[in-house]
């Protein structure tokens, strides 16, 4: 499933939602699980069910998938409910929102050679400061 760019209107509102995730008191840490190949990086991440998140914004079209489980994610302006085995093509600039239903396993992969993950998280993704900027170049 191909996902365009997240409208820059739709950005301000999940950051809105975000700023207020954060004060929430139940937060969850979540630990992702790296993993490299000739050319190839993915991040594993277990999401427990009943978890809301958002997700960052990633400067490079990529695809992810749900190994496990069911989530729903907001996509393009509507919430799909994906369910296992599901594949998103995302592009640069999308920016996402779920509930886990159930418990899931979240995997993204990125075409890259970078190991060091503080270069990779320069590589990758937007920081938050700049996503609204970043809206202004790419769409």
């Amino acid at each position: 499933m191909d996902h365009n760019v997240t409208a820059r209107h739709e950005i301000e509102e999940i950051r809105r939602l975000e700023a207020v995730m954060r004060e929430h008191p139940g937060q969850v840490l979540l630990q992702p699980k790296h993993h490299f190949a000739p050319g190839m990086y993915a991040r594993e991440l277990f999401i427990p069910a009943g978890t809301a998140l958002v997700g960052r914004m990633h400067r490079t079209e990529h695809l992810s998938v749900l190994a496990q489980g069911e989530i729903d994610v907001l996509m393009d302006g509507i919430v799909v409910r994906c369910k296992a085995p599901f594949v998103i093509h995302s592009m640069p600039g999308a920016k996402r929102v779920g509930y886990a239903v159930t418990d899931c396993t979240w995997i993204c992969f990125h075409a890259t050679d970078t190991k060091n993950l503080d270069d990779l998280e320069a590589e990758l993704i937007v920081p938050e400061h700049l996503e609204l900027e970043t809206q202004k170049c790419l769409g």
